[in-house]
């Protein structure tokens, strides 16, 4: 094994479509805090993550640290930040995957095709089933406050009319803080993919999880 392979097996890239910038905290462990842009036109962000570490107090004055595999960490950014949205199914779920390696945005599009597609079906599926929760809040209040702008932007990117699309301007930079552990989520965020408080209870009420896969 070459020591590029070697050095390629200990990290892992966590591939994004999602058009919106993902902001995730891992509070315990070092590195905790990771960043992904937001995608144009589903050309892939990449985030690179290695090895992180966590630390256990053994006894008074002496701790152990510990490894987090680049693996593990992946796949907490990558499952955390799916929960923490609506209209997720086993079917649709925001563009977002990881694979163990180092991977380029062109090398996602050459090498990862078959996984790049899956993840633009299912992102596909998740903006339809967003915009059919926004129609069903609509029918029952009328009230523009019940649909996010999120599922604006969903309607917006399937060219579809609605008559709860207002102009109200998309920022999807804008992040907001959990009450419980302090820590950035997105401000449609129903449940903190960190400390796991669901954060609108009425809306959780309505949701359906499925493992996905």
């Amino acid at each position: 094994m070459s020591k590029n392979q070697v050095r390629n097996d200990y990290v892992a890239t966590v591939i994004s479509i999602v058009p919106f910038p993902i902001e995730e905290d891992k509070p315990g462990i070092y590195p905790g805090h990771f960043e992904i842009a937001a995608a144009q036109n589903e050309i892939p962000e990449v985030l690179v993550v290695g090895q992180s570490v966590y630390h256990i107090e053994v006894d008074e004055g002496r701790s152990v640290t510990v490894p987090c595999p680049p693996n593990e960490i992946a796949r907490s950014i990558v499952d955390d930040y799916v929960i923490s949205n609506l209209a997720i199914s086993s079917d649709a779920s925001p563009g977002i995957f990881w694979e163990t390696g180092q991977f380029t945005s062109t090398e996602v599009i050459t090498k990862l095709s078959e996984k790049l597609d899956k993840a633009k079906r299912m992102q596909f599926n998740w903006f339809r089933k967003l915009v059919e929760m926004a129609d069903d809040d609509w029918e029952k209040t009328r009230q523009h406050k019940t649909i996010s702008d999120m599922q604006r932007f969903a309607a917006r990117t399937l060219n579809l009319n609605r008559p709860w699309l207002i102009n109200i301007p998309i920022q999807p930079g804008k992040m907001n803080t959990c009450v419980a552990c302090r820590s950035t989520i997105h401000p449609e965020a129903v449940i903190c993919p960190n400390c796991k408080m669901i954060l609108d209870i009425e809306k959780y009420k309505t949701m359906q999880f499925a493992e996905v896969k």
